[in-house]
């Protein structure tokens, strides 16, 4: 066996991962409060009325920025028990291994999280931008 595997997850890696948590944590955090500010944004009434379908458009984006705010919440909850595992004396090959999988799956679940959340946002700032009201 290789003797890095023996010692486990380096000091260097440790400090890498830990950053990229308190990335991911901030992230999460900005998000949040997008989503507050998008949700309050489309129940307002400052939206031309005569728009086709406007009611179910600005239903539907509230319906996809609360399942947007129920995987926050989810990949909120499993970062945090990466950070308490992480957090545990990692001694055990067995265990560096999961940290490293954990790491490497949540990364790549926030990025898809993240990219699915500028999409949202995109499309609703698309759609709301051209059909706010005009000020007389």
């Amino acid at each position: 066996m290789l003797d890095s595997a023996k010692k486990g997850i380096s000091k260097k890696t440790k400090g890498k991962y830990l950053s990229e948590i308190s990335k991911w944590e901030n992230s999460l955090m900005i998000v949040s409060e997008e989503i507050k500010f998008l949700s309050k944004l489309l129940g307002t009434e400052i939206f031309e009325p005569n728009i086709p379908n406007l009611y179910e458009r600005l239903q539907e984006y509230s319906k996809k920025l609360q399942d947007l705010k129920n995987e926050e919440i989810l990949l909120g909850k499993e970062i945090e028990k990466h950070k308490i595992d992480f957090a545990k004396e990692l001694e055990e090959e067995q265990k560096d291994l999961l940290i490293k999988r954990t790491q490497h799956q949540l990364r790549k679940d926030i990025n898809a999280f993240l990219k699915i959340n500028s999409g949202l946002k995109l499309e609703i700032f698309n759609f709301t931008g051209n059909i706010l009201k005009k000020s007389r």
